[in-house]
């Protein structure tokens, strides 16, 4: 039976928590890394896993939340 990969799905939860201000400085790099390990997972083992696109999504916005926030962090400091 296929299941959902529970990596996937955490980094996806993740990734929408991380909009919230002052918070995603911790949970976006979380949203990455986890992604990043489910997608490792879901490539490895594809016949006992589902959830690609959660991986994928918590991925990449995670990742563009990462570099925005930690790029107006270092702009803020400069100035």
């Amino acid at each position: 039976m296929v299941k959902n990969n529970e990596l996937a799905i955490t980094s996806f939860i993740l990734a929408i928590l991380s909009w919230i201000p002052l918070l995603n400085f911790l949970i976006a790099p979380a949203a990455v890394y986890y992604g990043f390990y489910a997608l490792k997972e879901l490539n490895q083992q594809p016949t006992h896993y589902k959830g690609k696109l959660y991986a994928v999504t918590g991925l990449l916005i995670g990742l563009s939340i990462t570099i925005f926030s930690y790029s107006w962090l270092v702009l803020k400091l400069i100035k």
